[in-house]
């Protein structure tokens, strides 16, 4: 799955917003992906460049306790700052019994094309 969502924000990112971020993601996932959880344990964030863009990257493991499903998971998060917008880049795969590397690559792939100009 790759998509996007965006939040209402104010200030470029720094360091102190990752509980934010977690809890940013955290809500969409649950909704948009059926009750979809993070382990905030196997959660890490770093700098990192989105096509062309300076982004915070949140990476770890996603689950699912009713459909017992799981697996790695990439949040790239963007500010915008001419329209005050943090963009949300979501990069998981779900393909049980599937290697997920090659997918997973092709996402990386597809998502170093968003732009919000």
């Amino acid at each position: 799955k790759n998509s996007r969502f965006w939040e209402d924000w104010k200030k470029p990112l720094t360091s102190a917003d990752t509980e934010a971020l977690f809890e940013l993601r955290s809500a969409y996932v649950w909704k948009r992906y059926d009750t979809d959880k993070m382990d905030r344990d196997r959660v890490d964030f770093e700098a990192a460049r989105l096509g062309p863009y300076d982004a915070v990257k949140m990476a770890g493991y996603w689950y699912n306790d009713e459909a017992v499903v799981g697996g790695y998971f990439e949040t790239f998060f963007v500010f915008d700052e001419a329209e005050e917008l943090l963009w949300a880049i979501d990069l998981l795969v779900y393909a049980p019994g599937r290697p997920k590397h090659p997918l997973f690559r092709e996402l990386r792939a597809l998502a170093e094309t968003f732009r919000y100009d």
